[in-house]
């Protein structure tokens, strides 16, 4: 309930549509708990490139910076909020 509730808060103008069919790929794998070797081996792409997708997803998605690293989590929730 509380998390519901603080994803509604979060609601974004469907910064997700401003993904590539590949980065929502991505994003879809890392919101299962996969790595970026997990991300990569379904795919044909590399870990770098995985990394680089999860980074581009961030960026796309306007998250806010973060000395603590969870702007992957922020990601996730991103997704979870669209569906």
């Amino acid at each position: 309930m509380v998390v519901r509730a603080c994803l509604v808060q979060r609601r974004r103008d469907d910064r997700l549509g401003a993904l590539t069919p590949r980065e929502r790929e991505v994003l879809a794998a890392l919101a299962k708990g996969r790595t970026n070797a997990g991300i990569a081996d379904p795919h044909p792409i590399t870990e770098g490139a995985a990394e680089k997708h999860i980074s581009n997803d961030i960026g796309k998605l306007d998250l806010p910076g973060s000395v603590d690293g969870h702007r992957p989590v922020l990601a996730v929730l991103s997704h979870f909020e669209s569906a």
